[in-house]
């Protein structure tokens, strides 16, 4: 049940044994009159938010999400292959001015 401050509400009770109660539940909540601009009491947490808005994108944009993995594996793949290949030629490139500096 969402009632914020302003809302105007009515709801039907019956005398019970233990008091005023509900005389069917939920189902005896009628908003007359519902506050347009509402406050919420205690703010989303930041955290809900990033995952609410991570889990959108997911969902909706299912096929970008896949290319934005491809690509990011492609890419740290590449990444990795070439500092491979900087070192072998770093390597080579040592063993070359070693024996130059040996004669």
């Amino acid at each position: 049940m969402d009632i914020a401050v302003g809302d105007v509400i009515e709801f039907w009770l019956e005398k019970g044994e233990y008091g005023w109660e509900p005389a069917l539940s939920g189902d005896t909540v009628k908003h007359i009159k519902c506050v347009k601009n509402r406050k919420e009491p205690i703010p989303e947490p930041f955290l809900h938010l990033v995952k609410r808005n991570v889990r959108t994108v997911r969902l909706r944009y299912s096929s970008v999400t896949v290319w934005i993995g491809i690509l990011t594996f492609l890419f740290t793949f590449v990444l990795l292959a070439w500092r491979k290949q900087k070192m072998i030629f770093v390597r080579k490139y040592r063993k070359f001015v070693d024996f130059h500096r040996q004669r």
